[in-house]
């Protein structure tokens, strides 16, 4: 029997290692684009003086084009390391208490690296900032005043959408008061507190996700953490740039470990207070809502399980909107990228927005259906499903859309249909990744 060339051993730490240092690579490479160009998104200042200059120490580029291929080649190594690694943890191995230990090990690694790293691509953490101190701050209610009304803040000049009021909800309204306050008037300081509330957000939902695919599945849960926890997308869009749709997630993973724990009705609440903060995961409460209620054992009993579950929606949506309640108008913001996202994309839905509503409701029937009294794991992955579609069907084309999904996705990967739904949102992930890798003119030049 001939010997192996390479103990399979360290295949797996030296491709998270691997994973880290192209990470930190592609940050500090999008912080060194060539003159009269920005690895931004949309019209926003950089923020990376702020930063620790480390970042800056890579030299720049002569020119365009081999500033653009390096960021591809990185992103597509990145891309490529990922894949290796759940090739890798698909074949059974006996010591699988080490890869977990390096999965988590790398995760966290990763996590507090990007902490550090100036959000190269969107100041959407400002934009947080602004409302966030509206409240703590002004008493402004930040549903009815758009963010340019705190001027002279410090921090108004690098938040996006100034002329908009808030369109999350009051759930993460909330959290953005604390993260500002912690932040004081530093920039630095508030762009770290709101990144590190999307890192500890973002690490919960790695836990959570875990203890969900064991419920499930069994195992270990090492496969479904690796798969969302190591993907480059999750690891830059929430470590890296903040995002809140971390938060989201979270609280939806907690909502369906909640209930598969026998606690229903307090997994709900989670659920709602989840799609409080974005939409996109109103559609895991509602298939949640309708497969708890078909599980009563008779209509008498269904009836009551959908009135409690109704009357805990507005119980909480009032805990949590009451304070900033102005009728309709709290919403204008909300409908108004809702119904016309001129503002997101640069280009509205026009006459395609009734054919694309007409698709997504009738999917969102055939989902209703699919999960009538079907087990929750089957209920997560027609969840994924229907998330995904929205994403694609619809013009809000942001790479942290796909995480929702993914999450989900990677719960059930032991079928060959949901890993090739799971090789689905990857490779939409990555070439909205490497969409936006490619380089624009800066503030002010579009």
């Amino acid at each position: 029997m001939r010997p192996a060339l390479v103990d399979r051993r360290w295949f797996l730490p030296a491709l998270g290692g691997a994973l880290v240092v192209l990470l930190a690579a592609l940050v500090a490479c999008e912080l060194r684009p060539p003159a009269g160009f920005s690895a931004r998104l949309g019209e926003e200042p950089d923020v990376s003086p702020f930063f620790p200059a480390i970042w800056r120490l890579l030299p720049v580029f002569s020119g365009r084009g081999w500033f653009q291929l390096a960021t591809v080649a990185i992103m597509v190594a990145l891309w490529v390391t990922y894949a290796g690694v759940l090739a890798l943890l698909r074949r059974p191995r006996a010591d699988r208490r080490r890869d977990l230990a390096t999965v988590v090990a790398v995760t966290v690694a990763a996590h507090l690296l990007l902490l550090l790293a100036p959000p190269f691509g969107s100041n959407d953490i400002f934009h947080y900032a602004v409302f966030g101190r509206m409240v703590n701050r002004t008493g402004l209610n930040p549903y009815l005043t758009p963010g340019a009304a705190l001027a002279p803040d410090a921090i108004l000049p690098y938040a996006t959408w100034p002329e908009l009021s808030s369109h999350y909800g009051p759930a993460f309204t909330w959290l953005s008061a604390l993260a500002a306050w912690l932040g004081g008037d530093g920039v630095f300081a508030t762009a770290l507190c709101f990144k590190g509330l999307a890192v500890a957000f973002s690490l919960g939902a790695c836990w959570v996700l875990r203890r969900l695919a064991i419920e499930l599945h069994g195992g270990d849960g090492t496969w479904t953490v690796a798969a969302y926890a190591w993907n480059p997308l999750v690891l830059i869009e929430s470590a890296a740039m903040g995002h809140n749709d971390t938060v989201m997630i979270f609280l939806a993973l907690a909502g369906l470990l909640l209930a598969v724990r026998g606690r229903p009705w307090l997994g709900f609440a989670a659920l709602v207070v989840s799609a409080d903060i974005k939409l996109l995961t109103g559609v895991v409460a509602l298939l949640f809502a309708v497969n708890f209620v078909a599980a009563a054992p008779d209509a008498l009993a269904r009836v009551r399980r959908a009135a409690g579950l109704a009357a805990l929606t507005v119980a909480v949506m009032a805990a949590l909107w009451i304070p900033f309640w102005d009728r309709w108008r709290a919403f204008a913001t909300a409908r108004q990228l809702l119904f016309d996202p001129t503002k997101v994309q640069g280009a509205s839905l026009g006459s395609a927005r009734l054919a694309m509503a007409i698709a997504f409701a009738a999917l969102l029937l055939v989902a209703v259906r699919q999960v009538v009294r079907a087990p929750l794991a089957r209920l997560t992955g027609v969840a994924a499903g229907v998330m995904l579609a929205f994403v694609v069907l619809f013009p809000w084309r942001w790479t942290w859309y796909s995480m929702p999904p993914l999450a989900l996705f990677s719960l059930n990967h032991q079928t060959r249909p949901q890993r090739m739904l799971i090789g689905v949102v990857v490779l939409w992930g990555a070439i909205l990744m490497l969409r936006y890798t490619f380089l624009h003119p800066p503030a002010g030049e579009h």
